[in-house]
Formats: C-alpha cells, structure tokens, sequence
C-alpha cells in the first residue's frame, strides 16, 4: 500500500494542483480582472514562505520553505521545513547547463524509505514547444531505483512559453504493469488560466478560477511547473470543480483570501475550507 502511494503520488499531485495552483474554446463563466500592478518579476521574489494551521492534503506549495538564489538570480536551492506526501523533508538542488537551461533538480531526504531511497532527481528535457519530466528516486550510492514508480513521466505542452496541455503517463492496474495516460488542457483568459479539463480512467473534471487583480508572485518562474502559478499573471481567489463519477455530478468551490503590501504582492494567503494561511516574505531582485 505504501509503495502505491508512492507510486501514483504524482497523480495525487495533479488533482491538488488543479484545486489550488487551451486548445478547445470554452465560454469563460467568470470575468478576469484586468492587471493593474507591474508583474511579480519585476518586484521582488520569495525568499520564504512560513505556514500555519491546517496545510495537510493542498500540496507541496502549502508548506515552510526557504528559497535561495544564484547570483544571476536563478534558484540554486529551497529548503521544505516539514514532511508532506510529495517531498521529505529537505534539501533540493536546482542544476543548469551552460546555457542556463534547467536540467535537474535533486532532493534529499531526511530518512531513507522503505525502499532504501534516500533522494530524488527530476530530470527536465526542455525545447521551445514541451516540458518533459521524469521523476526517479536514489539509492544512497547514486544510483536509480527500478521499477513501476521510475516509469512515470509528464510532459507539459508550450505555446509562446504558456503551458496549455498536460499528458501524465505512469504505471497503472493491479500489479501496476500497465501504462495510462490521463490529460489535462487548460483555456487563458486575459493572461490567466480560467479553465482546466482533466480526463483520465473514464472520470471527467472542470475547473473554472477567478482571479484578482494583483501580481502573482510565482508568475514566469521557470522552476515551477504547477500551470496555475507558473503561467497565470494573478492570484486564485475563487476555484469551481465539477466532477462526474458514476453517472452523478459534483460541484464543489474552493476560496482564497490574500493581504497584500505595498507593491500588491501577496502578504498572506488563507485558504478559506481549511484556514491554512501562508505567509510570504520577500527580497530585491
């Protein structure tokens, strides 16, 4: 069971992403305020996030993290101060090439698994039209494990460097020694992502976001790959899925609350169901 978990975790991902972080013309449900302040990276970048209250289950963004910076202001490491699903508590390391591309980034855990891993490395393939990740986890002597969880892959479809079409490939069935692929495409509107269709294992999900009108700090940042914050210009205020299992039809909606400082940048941002507030601290560029 364990091992499942881990295996499908970047399934889990996806989903939490969706809630929280196109190619077909859907009709926008909700109006996306226009941007009235400069974007985040021509402010300033995060330096720290600090969380409080409950976080559990909204993803790898909703945790204590320090960020640091090389000289020419590209990530060279964060630090997760806690234990999540996603990621153990630790270090990851941020690598490029010569040119400056994102090849790798490295993390190491605190404790090994029950696998004997004692890291990660998820390796990126970039070109002007995709992002393909692959994620595999480290033995202690630097090499990868074998096996179903290795076999997962993403790749992120790019159109004028906006993400508009997720493929996630991974190991699937009851010995998971079947391979799926589920898809999720996402529609802009006045520069923000208002639509996401997710469709996968026969199940069908929707999501319609608002936004507010403020820069979003992890706007353009190329180490981030969650579509929601990497490519929309500002905040999620408002999130409405509508799921169908089984012939039956959910909807659900999910609230955000921000403060801000002087610059419009997010101070803090409470999620509304759960009351996990995060805090943002900042540095200059």
């Amino acid at each position: 069971m364990i091992a499942r978990l881990r295996i499908n975790r970047q399934l889990i991902w996806v989903f939490i992403t969706l809630l929280f972080g196109c190619k077909p013309d859907f009709v926008s449900l909700n109006p996306v305020a226009p941007l009235t302040a400069k974007p985040a990276d021509a402010l300033a970048r995060i330096k720290q996030v600090v969380s409080s209250g409950d976080c559990s289950g909204l993803g790898p963004y909703y945790q204590d993290i320090v960020f640091d910076y090389d000289p020419t202001g590209r990530l060279l490491k964060d630090k997760a101060a806690r234990e999540t699903l996603f990621q153990k508590d630790g270090i990851s390391q941020y690598n490029y090439d010569a040119g400056g591309q994102l090849v790798s980034r490295t993390t190491q855990y605190t404790a090994p698994t029950n696998e004997g891993a004692v890291g990660e490395i998820i390796s990126y393939t970039i070109t002007p039209t995709s992002i393909r990740v692959q994620n595999d986890e480290l033995r202690a002597d630097g090499s990868r494990l074998l096996g179903a969880s290795n076999r997962a892959n993403t790749v992120y479809t790019l159109v004028d460097g906006l993400i508009t079409e997720v493929a996630y490939t991974y190991a699937n069935g009851p010995n998971q020694t079947s391979v799926r692929t589920d898809r999720c495409i996402y529609t802009y509107t006045n520069g923000n992502i208002t639509k996401a269709l997710y469709t996968g294992n026969n199940q069908t999900y929707e999501y319609t976001y608002t936004y507010d009108n403020k820069p979003n700090p992890y706007f353009g940042q190329k180490t981030v790959l969650d579509p929601i914050l990497r490519c929309s210009r500002n905040n999620v205020i408002n999130v409405i899925s509508v799921s169908a299992f089984g012939g039956t039809v959910y909807t659900n909606e999910f609230k955000t609350v921000y403060t801000y400082n002087e610059q419009g940048l997010p101070l803090t941002k409470k999620d509304a169901n759960k009351g996990c507030t995060l805090t943002f601290q900042y540095e200059p560029r």
